[in-house]
């Protein structure tokens, strides 16, 4: 973490970045990782400080978080552009193997938290989702664009994440999680809700506020002309990811101008609406996966499924 964080050569903290992500992408790895446990205090849900003692499990916790702590602040505070890729890589194979349901319920909001902060940061993106008005000055730079696709991936990974903590899904639902969508309701999302509430830990309000609106937002970035088309195919998969894994929280916000928007029935005819658009293949498969996969997610069975094979033909033949 010290060279992640401190060593002056970009090539050095690189390198440590990659470092960390093939040590979490590595089977072994993984096995071991998923021993972690942390040790929540009853009454504040905060980790317990041992004195003597430490099982291999907890001491893996402890390593956990501080990982985890050294990655967000890699993503939120590296100086080099060409940089963050490899911090963000690190920071997605951490998520891809950590066992939520044995840590601190804030760990999964804090890493969308750290990614979409400073992808806002990069783009200059204002933070009303319904803003007419958005800064798309660097959309040329091809380290932006490259470190943008690089953050999106982050958010991807987090919003795909197994064993999401309780209240997760509503603080994405946000004002209308109190929306109901049939299979919204999965056997792991019951077994994390009964691992938290037995940890006495509640979810944040200021987790609740943070991801309250993402969804919209990934939309707007998913629907807009001026980002490059690998930024957009990005926020299109992680709306995907999104709505796999967390069909309550996508159907919440269901009638969103921006979630219409990012539907085949509306974007397909405003991608070829602009002659000069060569990336229309791509966005276009990229809206109709979404789609797909939240409806077979949704547990419509067969008429998903021919729901879906409708909207990847459409993008086909468009």
């Amino acid at each position: 973490a010290k060279v992640l964080l401190a060593d002056p050569s970009p090539r050095v903290r690189a390198a440590a970045a990659s470092a960390i992500a093939h040590l979490f992408d590595a089977p072994a790895s993984r096995q071991f990782f998923s021993a972690a446990d942390v040790a929540l205090d009853k009454k504040t849900g905060l980790p317990v400080r041992r004195v003597g003692f430490a099982s291999l499990s907890s001491t893996l916790g402890d390593v956990a978080l501080a990982t985890h702590h050294a990655l967000c602040r890699a993503v939120t505070s590296e100086p080099e552009k060409n940089c963050l890729p490899s911090a963000c890589k690190a920071l997605a194979a951490f998520v891809d193997a950590a066992p939520f349901k044995k840590l601190p319920s804030s760990v999964l909001p804090e890493t969308i938290r750290a990614a979409w902060r400073r992808f806002q940061v990069l783009t200059g993106k204002e933070t009303n989702p319904h803003s007419h008005c958005v800064n798309h000055s660097t959309s040329d730079d091809t380290d932006t664009a490259t470190a943008s696709v690089a953050l999106l991936s982050v958010l991807a990974a987090s919003l795909g994440a197994k064993g999401a903590p309780a209240g997760f899904a509503s603080s994405l639902a946000g004002a209308a999680s109190s929306f109901r969508f049939a299979g919204s309701e999965t056997a792991e999302t019951a077994t994390s809700e009964k691992h938290h509430e037995k940890h006495h830990e509640k979810p944040s309000t200021r987790d609740a506020v943070d991801l309250h609106g993402l969804l919209p937002r990934l939309a707007q970035i998913a629907t807009d002309h001026s980002v490059g088309v690998a930024v957009r195919c990005e926020a299109f998969g992680a709306l995907r990811h999104a709505g796999a894994s967390h069909v309550g929280a996508v159907a919440a916000n269901w009638r969103d101008s921006y979630i219409q928007k990012a539907l085949p029935h509306a974007f397909f005819s405003l991608e070829h609406d602009d002659q000069k658009n060569d990336g229309a293949d791509r966005t276009d498969h990229a809206c109709a996966r979404f789609l797909s996969e939240f409806l077979l997610a949704a547990g419509g069975g067969g008429a998903a499924a021919s729901a879906a094979a409708a909207a990847a033909s459409a993008a086909d033949e468009t």
